[in-house]
Protein backbone atom coordinates (compact mmCIF):
# COMPACT_ATOMS: atom_id res chain seq x y z
CA UNK A 1 0.00 0.00 0.00
CA UNK A 2 1.53 3.29 -1.05
CA UNK A 3 1.75 6.46 0.92
CA UNK A 4 -1.07 8.84 0.12
CA UNK A 5 -3.01 11.45 2.02
CA UNK A 6 -5.13 8.83 3.82
CA UNK A 7 -2.26 6.54 4.82
CA UNK A 8 0.29 7.33 7.49
CA UNK A 9 3.40 5.21 8.22
CA UNK A 10 3.86 4.59 11.92
CA UNK A 11 6.66 3.13 13.96
CA UNK A 12 5.92 0.21 16.21
CA UNK A 13 5.75 2.21 19.42
CA UNK A 14 3.48 1.41 22.36
CA UNK A 15 1.30 4.53 21.99
CA UNK A 16 0.58 3.87 18.33
CA UNK A 17 -0.34 0.28 19.16
CA UNK A 18 -2.55 1.36 22.04
CA UNK A 19 -4.32 3.88 19.81
CA UNK A 20 -4.94 1.22 17.18
CA UNK A 21 -6.12 -1.34 19.73
CA UNK A 22 -8.26 0.95 21.92
CA UNK A 23 -11.58 0.62 20.01
CA UNK A 24 -11.15 -3.15 19.94
CA UNK A 25 -10.32 -3.32 23.63
CA UNK A 26 -13.31 -1.10 24.42
CA UNK A 27 -15.82 -3.26 22.56
CA UNK A 28 -14.27 -6.40 24.05
CA UNK A 29 -14.57 -4.95 27.56
CA UNK A 30 -18.21 -3.99 26.93
CA UNK A 31 -18.92 -7.53 25.71
CA UNK A 32 -17.29 -8.92 28.87
CA UNK A 33 -19.45 -6.58 30.97
CA UNK A 34 -22.62 -7.80 29.26
CA UNK A 35 -21.49 -11.41 29.69
CA UNK A 36 -20.90 -10.80 33.40
CA UNK A 37 -24.30 -9.09 33.79
CA UNK A 38 -26.23 -11.82 31.93
CA UNK A 39 -26.80 -14.07 34.99
CA UNK A 40 -28.14 -11.06 36.94
CA UNK A 41 -30.90 -10.67 34.33
CA UNK A 42 -32.30 -14.13 35.07
CA UNK A 43 -36.04 -13.77 35.57
CA UNK A 44 -36.21 -10.04 34.78
CA UNK A 45 -38.90 -10.58 32.12
CA UNK A 46 -41.06 -13.10 33.97
CA UNK A 47 -43.68 -10.46 34.76
CA UNK A 48 -44.28 -10.17 30.99
CA UNK A 49 -44.80 -13.90 30.54
CA UNK A 50 -41.33 -14.73 29.23
CA UNK A 51 -39.34 -17.67 30.55
CA UNK A 52 -36.86 -16.73 33.27
CA UNK A 53 -33.86 -17.70 31.14
CA UNK A 54 -34.77 -15.50 28.13
CA UNK A 55 -33.00 -12.26 29.24
CA UNK A 56 -29.82 -14.15 30.14
CA UNK A 57 -29.71 -16.09 26.87
CA UNK A 58 -30.54 -12.92 24.92
CA UNK A 59 -27.66 -11.06 26.53
CA UNK A 60 -25.24 -13.88 25.77
CA UNK A 61 -26.46 -14.04 22.16
CA UNK A 62 -25.41 -10.41 21.77
CA UNK A 63 -22.26 -10.39 23.90
CA UNK A 64 -20.46 -13.54 22.79
CA UNK A 65 -20.30 -12.74 19.05
CA UNK A 66 -19.01 -9.23 19.78
CA UNK A 67 -16.45 -10.68 22.19
CA UNK A 68 -15.29 -13.19 19.55
CA UNK A 69 -15.06 -10.45 16.90
CA UNK A 70 -13.07 -8.22 19.26
CA UNK A 71 -10.63 -10.96 20.24
CA UNK A 72 -10.09 -11.89 16.58
CA UNK A 73 -9.48 -8.24 15.68
CA UNK A 74 -7.10 -7.64 18.60
CA UNK A 75 -4.96 -10.62 17.58
CA UNK A 76 -5.05 -9.72 13.87
CA UNK A 77 -4.18 -6.06 14.43
CA UNK A 78 -1.45 -6.94 16.93
CA UNK A 79 0.17 -9.25 14.38
CA UNK A 80 0.04 -6.52 11.73
CA UNK A 81 1.85 -4.12 14.06
CA UNK A 82 4.94 -6.23 14.78
CA UNK A 83 7.22 -3.76 12.99
CA UNK A 84 6.53 -0.65 11.01
CA UNK A 85 2.90 -0.36 9.97
CA UNK A 86 0.66 1.92 7.97
CA UNK A 87 -2.86 3.01 8.82
CA UNK A 88 -5.45 3.80 6.19
CA UNK A 89 -7.33 6.48 8.11
CA UNK A 90 -10.66 6.07 6.29
CA UNK A 91 -10.82 2.34 7.05
CA UNK A 92 -9.56 2.82 10.60
CA UNK A 93 -12.16 5.47 11.37
CA UNK A 94 -14.98 3.45 9.79
CA UNK A 95 -14.10 0.28 11.67
CA UNK A 96 -13.21 2.13 14.86
CA UNK A 97 -16.60 3.85 14.97
CA UNK A 98 -18.24 0.43 14.65
CA UNK A 99 -16.42 -0.75 17.77
CA UNK A 100 -17.30 2.41 19.70
CA UNK A 101 -20.98 2.04 18.74
CA UNK A 102 -20.96 -1.64 19.68
CA UNK A 103 -19.42 -0.80 23.05
CA UNK A 104 -21.99 1.90 23.80
CA UNK A 105 -24.89 -0.38 22.80
CA UNK A 106 -23.61 -3.27 24.92
CA UNK A 107 -23.05 -1.05 27.96
CA UNK A 108 -26.56 0.40 27.63
CA UNK A 109 -28.02 -3.07 27.19
CA UNK A 110 -26.12 -4.43 30.20
CA UNK A 111 -27.64 -1.69 32.33
CA UNK A 112 -31.22 -2.05 31.11
CA UNK A 113 -31.58 -5.81 30.75
CA UNK A 114 -31.63 -6.44 34.50
CA UNK A 115 -34.66 -4.19 35.10
CA UNK A 116 -38.24 -5.44 34.84
CA UNK A 117 -39.21 -1.98 33.57
CA UNK A 118 -37.20 -2.63 30.41
CA UNK A 119 -39.56 -5.43 29.43
CA UNK A 120 -42.82 -3.70 30.45
CA UNK A 121 -43.29 -2.20 26.97
CA UNK A 122 -43.80 -5.73 25.65
CA UNK A 123 -47.09 -6.04 27.49
CA UNK A 124 -47.92 -9.11 29.53
CA UNK A 125 -48.38 -12.12 27.29
CA UNK A 126 -47.96 -10.10 24.07
CA UNK A 127 -45.01 -12.18 22.89
CA UNK A 128 -43.79 -15.67 23.60
CA UNK A 129 -40.30 -16.63 24.69
CA UNK A 130 -39.67 -18.16 21.25
CA UNK A 131 -40.89 -15.01 19.51
CA UNK A 132 -38.69 -12.79 21.66
CA UNK A 133 -35.65 -15.01 21.05
CA UNK A 134 -36.39 -15.02 17.32
CA UNK A 135 -36.24 -11.21 17.31
CA UNK A 136 -33.00 -11.29 19.31
CA UNK A 137 -31.49 -13.81 16.87
CA UNK A 138 -32.44 -11.66 13.86
CA UNK A 139 -31.14 -8.49 15.54
CA UNK A 140 -27.96 -10.20 16.65
CA UNK A 141 -27.37 -11.70 13.21
CA UNK A 142 -27.80 -8.38 11.43
CA UNK A 143 -25.94 -6.29 14.00
CA UNK A 144 -23.05 -8.69 14.50
CA UNK A 145 -22.78 -9.34 10.77
CA UNK A 146 -22.45 -5.63 10.07
CA UNK A 147 -20.01 -5.29 12.97
CA UNK A 148 -17.91 -8.20 11.66
CA UNK A 149 -17.77 -6.65 8.19
CA UNK A 150 -16.67 -3.29 9.55
CA UNK A 151 -14.13 -5.05 11.75
CA UNK A 152 -12.58 -6.56 8.63
CA UNK A 153 -12.36 -3.05 7.19
CA UNK A 154 -10.57 -1.98 10.38
CA UNK A 155 -8.16 -4.91 10.37
CA UNK A 156 -7.28 -4.39 6.71
CA UNK A 157 -6.77 -0.66 7.32
CA UNK A 158 -3.67 -1.53 9.34
CA UNK A 159 -1.01 -2.96 7.08
CA UNK A 160 2.53 -4.01 7.87
CA UNK A 161 4.97 -1.39 6.57
CA UNK A 162 7.51 -2.28 3.96
CA UNK A 163 11.15 -1.49 4.53
CA UNK A 164 12.51 0.83 1.92
CA UNK A 165 15.47 -0.12 -0.23
CA UNK A 166 16.61 3.46 -0.78
CA UNK A 167 20.27 3.68 0.11
CA UNK A 168 20.50 -0.05 0.84
CA UNK A 169 21.77 -1.16 -2.57
CA UNK A 170 24.63 -3.63 -2.53
CA UNK A 171 27.85 -2.53 -4.35
CA UNK A 172 27.49 -5.19 -7.06
CA UNK A 173 23.73 -4.60 -7.49
CA UNK A 174 22.75 -2.65 -10.63
CA UNK A 175 21.18 0.77 -10.11
CA UNK A 176 18.52 0.92 -12.81
CA UNK A 177 17.33 4.41 -11.92
CA UNK A 178 20.87 5.79 -12.21
CA UNK A 179 21.34 4.01 -15.54
CA UNK A 180 18.03 5.33 -16.84
CA UNK A 181 18.75 8.94 -15.81
CA UNK A 182 22.21 8.79 -17.45
CA UNK A 183 20.73 7.61 -20.76
CA UNK A 184 18.08 10.35 -20.56
CA UNK A 185 20.77 13.05 -20.12
CA UNK A 186 22.71 11.82 -23.15
CA UNK A 187 19.68 11.64 -25.42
Amino acid sequence: MGHDSSSAPLAANPLAKLAALSPLLLSGAAALLLTAMAPVAWGAAQSQGLASWVPTVSALMLALPVLAISVYAIVAVWRRMTGLFEVDMVGAITGGVSHWVAAVCLVIFSGTMVSEKSYSSLGAGSTSSAGFLFLVVIGSFIGCGLHAGLTMVYVRAITPGRKTRVGERQPDEPDFIDQWTRTRRRG
